[in-house]
């Protein structure tokens, strides 16, 4: 498997991420930063820190169009 990270060389080194996602709860967007950084152990070659977390609610009218838009049937495209 080809990692998807950069490869990183020295203790100093450290990248920063943000990840986005969308559960099936329909609560909102979670959004995620993270520093990964390497480190200068072979058991435990990279470092995770949570930088900042924070939840963006989905709007109701789109909450209610996404619960359409998961029910089973012929026209869910016109709901788009």
């Amino acid at each position: 498997m080809r990692s998807v990270l950069p490869e990183l060389t020295t203790a100093e080194s450290m990248l920063l991420y943000i990840g986005i996602m969308s559960g099936s709860s329909l609560d909102g967007i979670d959004v995620a930063l993270v520093a990964i950084a390497a480190t200068a152990t072979k058991t435990d070659p990279l470092s995770v820190e949570l930088m900042a977390s924070c939840c963006v609610p989905f709007p109701t009218d789109l909450v209610n169009l996404l619960q359409q838009l998961s029910q089973p049937g012929h026209n869910e495209i016109d709901l788009m």
